[in-house]
């Protein structure tokens, strides 16, 4: 039978988590520094939509293959900022307010014959919805949340930290080349952060980022010694699982995810993964396995699964004890 055709998809930027257009939710952390939510990362560039600031501080910005773009600022439930720029950062015409009720307005110059093809923008129960016909986008945001909805015609060619839509969420966390996935979801948030900008990720509610170890002065909360008897939990990160046997190297086929060093997990779930193993006598096996502890082994996904294997994948990871602390 036909497969049924794919959907419009959906993003959603949350308090601080982001479900991606493939369905996948994860926890992060957005401050002072501006990000790409999604753009079109194909040779058309039709579109790209930027985020910045805690969630009821937010400013959004929605470029458009006009080479124009809006800023959305200071959403109220009963009014919002508009201020238009064109290529060159140059304001174009005067900020407008938004308010629910007041007609849409269009935003390009088009002829009567096209006007089902002019941007819209207009506010509606205390949301301001940016509509671009034309590019099939269609963008949602409220100050709080950011909601983005493509057409399928983007299956495969957004990048951002809403994911590449290829409808598949094991390569959700690629970086900007499309073509490496990030190693933690900080390093994967950083990639899509502009003017070099570095936002911090700190602990909430004693659940870290995967590598807030990396960094001594943002700890979690559980490493100040005698502090707290609660142990922290933190998420599990994603790796090539390597299995060392006697004639061979396995690896898994896909990055499934695991607790870090010194970690353990406290709930699993049983799944099967697939597994490229490789004989000790393969001239790079040894070498992947050894690199696999600092990054994910791309290369094995384009060689055919040898075999399957069932993997316990941790849901949440804890430190393990140690003693003296």
């Amino acid at each position: 039978s036909a497969s049924p055709m794919p959907k419009d998809q959906t993003c959603t930027l949350m308090k601080d988590s982001i479900r991606t257009f493939d369905n996948v939710t994860y926890r992060t952390w957005l401050d002072e520094c501006e990000f790409i939510a999604s753009m079109d990362c194909s040779q058309s560039q039709k579109f790209a939509v930027t985020v910045k600031g805690q969630a009821g501080k937010r400013t959004v910005r929605v470029y458009t293959s006009l080479q124009n773009y809006y800023k959305l600022y200071d959403v109220k439930k009963d009014s919002a900022s508009l201020t238009v720029y064109n290529s060159f950062d140059q304001q174009q015409g005067p900020d407008y307010v938004l308010t629910p009720g007041k007609p849409a307005i269009r935003l390009d110059m088009l002829p009567n014959s096209k006007y089902h093809e002019a941007h819209q923008i207009f506010m509606h129960d205390g949301v301001v919805n940016v509509v671009l016909p034309k590019e099939n986008v269609r963008v949602a945001f409220d100050g709080h949340y950011l909601k983005i909805t493509t057409s399928p015609l983007f299956v495969g060619k957004t990048c951002g930290l809403c994911g590449n839509q290829d409808q598949e969420f094991y390569p959700e966390f690629l970086d900007p080349g499309m073509v490496n996935l990030a190693s933690n979801l900080t390093a994967f948030r950083d990639s899509y952060s502009l003017h070099n900008c570095t936002d911090p990720n700190p602990c909430h509610d004693d659940v870290c980022d995967v590598d807030a170890m990396a960094h001594p002065r943002r700890s979690p909360k559980f490493l100040s010694a005698g502090k707290s008897d609660k142990k922290a939990s933190i998420q599990p990160e994603l790796r090539t699982i390597v299995i060392k046997r006697e004639n061979d190297i396995c690896l898994s086929k896909f990055p499934e995810y695991m607790c870090p060093k010194n970690f353990k997990p406290t709930t699993t779930t049983s799944k099967q993964i697939d597994l490229v193993c490789l004989p000790n006598a393969h001239p790079t096996a040894h070498l992947w396995a050894k690199e696999a502890e600092k990054r994910l082994i791309t290369e094995v996904r384009d060689f055919d699964s040898t075999e399957t294997s069932t993997y316990d994948r941790p849901t949440k990871c804890v430190a393990e004890s140690v003693r003296g602390i």
